[in-house]
């Protein structure tokens, strides 16, 4: 393969990933580049305005990182990228087409308009399979069935197959309404793409000459399971027919089944009511009308939302406008406001918040369909004025009629639970449910009294109860033969008692198995590699919390092992450790208290157990970052000294672990960190230095039988610590320390960077190793231009970081800092107008994790941001706009000082902005 074309591709495949392009910037770039080959694909995608040079600028560093991996070989970097699943289908087709059609010749059917873009003079053409044999004229319309605002369905023939079918139409008003075909589009596409037998089919999708769109579905004689509800009461008001009963109960356990299919395939129906679920008279039962149908598989969502075929979302075929703006809907979020039917909707569909509907939704609209079976009408009066207020308290507006089963009104009430995590977690629970109580087994939702399962004991062992009553009747008999019994009961109790030790010990087999599956999943998922990947940071938090959820489970079937107790708090923490990153602080905080209690009874039980000490330590640590971010160094101090007591416990009891000796000074370098205080300063240069001389112990003693991961850590955190020490020695002046500890965190930090080439953690501690020695440059004339170059180098590589990792929490605050830095550095120089683009560009940089409840990290970030614009401002004699940025620095400031009232620095920094605003 062309090593241009190679690089290339390279570069689009990073483009797409990191967003940049989508699939249609890329096939018109292809498209283009198989026409005329004297230009690139990147100086394509460039000319279109796809990539814009500072985007091209991060891509080129990206392949170039990518190619050192493989040795600069280019063809074996694609082919890895594409084996990870990184190349975009477009490039795939791409080089299946070129190398699959060498020698043949296609002939094209229609010759189809590209997108319009730069191109617009080109032309692509579209292969197609088949014909349509009569046109427009295939389907003979007979009687209207049915007629809403949006749409009507007729009877219909198939003329081509000679069959009955439904035809559903775009009312002749709303025909040529963009958003009207598209909501059509999308309904047909939903409904087209889910093959079940509780669905009905669409059988085909076309457009009548006068514009309207129209959908063919299975013709079904239109009866609801609301019908046969209705019939089944005016049959049987006040009394039981058990067979017609159960066969309400049957339609409805498949609707779930149907449900629960469609779930799986990404699609919520939130319009669910015995209406929409059509029977048949030979037992089917099939759900219609996806109208509300919310799509969040995102495969399945490029199939119901993708501009395909002849039939785009505008007003007509030949007004290509429409459907070149589309009508999708966002990928993100649902449409605000109440959607569904009044007296089935869910309360969190009153709500309209789309964050909190799901599969769950669609239960209780199952739930309310199965009241209306046991109740005969909905469980809400449509017209009521409380409805919403009502619907969000659960206070239902009929009763279930009194023969009804507690069993089943159980099952109803629990589908219909106010809270979702209090429903049944799928429709397919609920219909399992259904299913037990018409098998008369034991239901989720209701605990059965003792004498109905004494009653069910009974029925299901009516030959050994009708003995035991003939055994009675004879005592001599019945002694004689309960010898016998006795002897074989205790014959089976022994055999019963052996059995029981062997599945103890499968189990245990089986649970250590579990484990280690487990951790390298979790492994895996969490690993830094994954963090490199815009947009897999919910995907990663998503697939460990399904397995935190299984640990309870887990710890119950082996509540006396440690080992499994150890590993749910790791477990634990990984997952708060996504949600930190995640800045969802309130959601991790509760998982670190799981974690730490773990641990807590860990240690206390097996105190003599190093790792069950060391893993509490880094899990009050983690805990103290968080409550760092929340709210502020002084809250998070009393927390960062107990990780501190316990890694000193840990060095006493047992001396020679380098991995105590680590934990030790990850302990030190954290607490020394948050001590921010002049008064704490003789105590931060104690614990930043002795960090250091710590970690160099450790690294002294590994060797290269030690596993590198450890080994990369230990280094880690030695430069992390070198870097802090620099900045301790440097407030204490004592310079010539604090030069040499900033020298050390470079050395560390570049062997790092040249080993780990495109680790996220290894560039973000080269960042600080480089701000720091830019510091200590900086700080003598002779070598103030050196730091000013360094200090760019440092900013550079975190905008990098912030690039290919926007979801990461760490790297914003961090450059937002390194900004305010620089433009302190220009200021300082006279550059003002430069000065001025750093400082907005810190603002920006922390801006999107701003939240009126959010981190205090932030909040600081930003008031240092506002003030440094500010002042960046007044010497460019703008006071108007200085001013404005002093009152924001001061609001934030305000904030952080009700938050940490005793917090000296704060009130300081507060104070110099009240002066400024003063002026």
């Amino acid at each position: 393969m062309n090593s241009d074309l190679v690089h290339g591709k390279l570069v689009a495949s990073f483009a797409h990933r990191l967003g940049y392009i989508d699939d249609v910037q890329l096939a018109a770039a292809c498209a283009v580049w198989r026409r005329d080959q004297s230009r690139s694909l990147v100086d394509l995608l460039v000319a279109c305005g796809a990539i814009d040079s500072s985007a091209q600028k991060i891509l080129t560093e990206m392949v170039k990182t990518h190619l050192a991996k493989y040795g600069e070989d280019a063809e074996a970097c694609y082919a890895g990228i594409l084996e990870k699943g990184w190349v975009p289908s477009v490039l795939v087709d791409e080089a299946a087409v070129s190398a699959s059609n060498v020698g043949e010749t296609i002939e094209p059917v229609k010759p189809v308009p590209s997108v319009p873009g730069p191109w617009a003079d080109d032309a692509t053409v579209t292969i197609s399979l088949g014909s349509y044999s009569s046109g427009g004229s295939r389907y003979r319309l007979g009687r209207r069935i049915g007629a809403g605002g949006q749409g009507e369905v007729y009877e219909a023939l198939d003329t081509e197959l000679n069959r009955d079918v439904l035809l559903k139409q775009v009312v002749a008003k709303h025909a040529n309404d963009p958003e009207s075909r598209g909501q059509f589009l999308r309904e047909t596409r939903t409904g087209a793409n889910l093959e079940h037998p509780g669905i009905v089919p669409v059988y085909d999708i076309g457009q009548h000459p006068g514009g309207q769109l129209f959908q063919v579905m299975r013709y079904f004689r239109p009866g609801s399971l609301h019908k046969k509800i209705a019939n089944y009461y005016l049959a049987s008001p006040d009394t039981l027919e058990e067979l017609s009963f159960r066969t309400l109960l049957g339609h409805f356990a498949t609707a779930c089944r149907a449900i629960d299919y469609a779930h799986s395939r990404g699609i919520l129906h939130l319009d669910i009511k015995p209406q929409n679920i059509v029977t048949g008279e030979f037992g089917e039962t099939q759900i219609i009308d996806w109208g509300l149908a919310q799509v969040t598989d995102g495969d399945m969502l490029d199939k119901v939302e993708e501009e395909s075929g002849t039939l785009a979302g505008g007003s007509s075929q030949r007004d290509s406008k429409q459907s070149e703006t589309g009508l999708k809907q966002k990928r993100d979020a649902m449409p605000r406001g109440f959607r569904g039917t009044p007296a089935y909707a869910a309360p969190e569909q009153w709500k309209g918040d789309w964050k909190t509907i799901g599969p769950r939704t669609d239960v209780y609209g199952l739930g309310a369909t199965l009241f209306e079976i046991l109740a005969s009408k909905s469980p809400y009066q449509s017209t009521s004025p409380t409805i919403a207020e009502d619907v969000e308290i659960g206070n239902v507006h009929r009763e279930m009629k009194p023969w009804v089963a507690a069993g089943l009104k159980a099952i109803s009430r629990k589908a219909m639970a106010i809270k979702p995590e209090d429903r049944y977690d799928s429709a397919g629970a609920l219909a399992d449910d259904v299913d037990r109580f018409l098998a008369d087994e034991p239901l989720v939702a209701y605990p059965d009294p003792w004498q109905v399962r004494l009653w069910r004991l009974v029925k299901r062992n009516r030959t050994a109860v009708a003995a035991a009553v003939a055994l009675l009747s004879t005592t001599a008999v019945a002694l004689a033969i309960g010898n016998v019994l006795v002897s074989q009961q205790r014959d089976k109790a022994i055999a019963a008692e052996k059995d029981a030790v062997d599945q103890r010990d499968l189990a245990k087999r089986n649970a250590a198995m579990t484990r280690e599956v487990i951790a390298e999943f979790v492994e895996k998922i969490a690993d830094d590699e994954w963090g490199s990947i815009p947009g897999t940071g919910v995907l990663r938090l998503a697939a460990v919390q399904s397995v935190v959820d299984k640990f309870p489970e887990l710890i119950a079937q082996q509540p006396d092992d440690p080992e499994l107790q150890y590993d749910a708090a790791l477990i634990y923490r990984r997952c708060a450790n996504l949600y930190r990153l995640l800045q969802k602080l309130d959601e991790a905080a509760p998982l670190y208290e799981q974690s730490r209690k773990l641990m807590q009874m860990l240690i206390e039980q097996h105190p003599q157990v190093e790792h069950y000490r060391l893993g509490w330590c880094h899990n009050l640590l983690d805990e103290a970052e968080v409550i760092f971010r929340q709210s502020g160094s002084e809250a998070a101090m009393p927390t960062y000294r107990e990780a501190l007591r316990n890694a000193e416990t840990s060095v006493e009891q047992f001396p020679e672990s380098h991995y105590s000796l680590r934990t030790l000074a990850q302990a030190q370098l954290d607490l020394a960190a948050n001590l921010e205080s002049d008064e704490t300063l003789d105590e931060r240069v104690r614990l930043s230095v002795e960090s250091v001389r710590n970690l160099e112990s450790v690294m002294a003693r590994d060797s290269d039988d030690d596993d590198e991961g450890q080994r990369k850590m230990t280094r880690l955190i030695a430069s992390m610590a070198a870097s802090n020490a620099a900045d301790a020695l440097s407030k204490a002046d004592r310079t010539d320390e604090a030069r040499g500890m900033a020298e050390k965190a470079d050395r560390i930090s570049a062997a790092l960077s040249e080993k780990f080439s495109g680790d996220p953690n290894v560039d973000y501690v080269r960042s600080s190793a480089l701000s720091k020695r830019a510091r200590m440059l900086l700080s003598d004339d002779s070598t103030a231009a050196e730091g000013r170059a360094v200090q760019a180098d440092a900013i550079e590589l975190l905008r990098r970081l912030v690039a290919a990792s926007p979801q990461e929490t760490n790297f914003r605050p961090a450059l937002s800092r390194k900004l305010c830095d620089q433009a302190e550095t220009l200021l300082d120089n006279g550059n003002v107008t430069d000065a001025i683009k750093a400082a907005e560009e810190a603002i920006e940089a922390v801006a999107t994790l701003d939240q009126p409840d959010g981190a205090a990290e932030v909040k600081h970030c930003l008031a240092n941001a506002h003030a440094m614009c500010g002042r960046a401002l007044k010497s460019a004699g703008d006071t108007a706009t200085a001013k404005e940025h002093f009152q924001r620095a001061s609001e934030y400031y305000e904030a952080l000082v009700a938050a940490e009232p005793e917090n000296k620095e704060i009130r300081k920094e507060a104070a110099d902005i009240g002066r400024l605003l003063a002026e």
